[in-house]
């Protein structure tokens, strides 16, 4: 959507928070806010920035129903944040992110984790449709690593890998063991 080549472009267009209000009534209400409860378009502005239903009477903000929603941080440090966590190759920990927005490790870590969650659910949602292609390995080690007395022991471990074949997507997990009663139930599960 957008592509930012430097923090300074990214506070330009996100760095105050009635521009990434009015950025989140864009694209979430259409630039027009409705009732979040009841889909109701009449709503009024009420003196503490959230909304008022004419039809069902509920308060609500355009955090509702969003990975912001509890939270009294502004959406700024929420968009910053967001900044931070998609632009770093290894990602950001939470001291790091405390200290460049200003705020406690706590709330950085609340944030981080609410938004890593956000991100492993869109993924999870996409990531094994269309074709997969599913494999099993055995992991440990060879008999000539181990001791004499445990020699010609079957001490491997059984695992299967799913590979999507558009998304280039991976997941492997340890199954108890490779046969088609125990594989067929886990990978139509996903």
């Amino acid at each position: 959507m957008f592509e930012f080549k430097t923090i300074l472009e990214f506070t330009k267009k996100f760095g105050a928070e009635k521009q990434c209000e009015k950025f989140i009534i864009d694209k979430r209400f259409n630039g027009k806010v409705f009732c979040v409860y009841c889909n109701h378009n009449k709503v009024c502005k009420v003196a503490d920035g959230r909304y008022k239903c004419s039809k069902c009477n509920n308060k609500f903000s355009i955090k509702v129903g969003t990975v912001f929603e509890g939270s009294k941080l502004g959406l700024n440090k929420w968009f910053m944040a967001i900044y931070f966590l998609t632009c770093s190759a290894k990602g950001i920990s939470s001291n790091q992110l405390g200290k460049e927005l200003g705020i406690s490790q706590k709330s950085a870590w609340f944030m981080l984790h609410r938004l890593r969650e956000a991100l492993n659910g869109s993924q999870k949602k996409n990531m094994f449709g269309g074709t997969v292609e599913v494999d099993e390995c055995y992991v440990g080690c060879s008999d000539s690593n181990k001791h004499k007395d445990k020699k010609f022991t079957s001490q491997k471990t059984a695992i299967i890998d799913l590979v999507n074949r558009e998304t280039k997507q991976a997941k492997a997990f340890v199954v108890d063991n490779a046969n088609k009663e125990c594989l067929l139930p886990k990978i139509h599960g996903m």
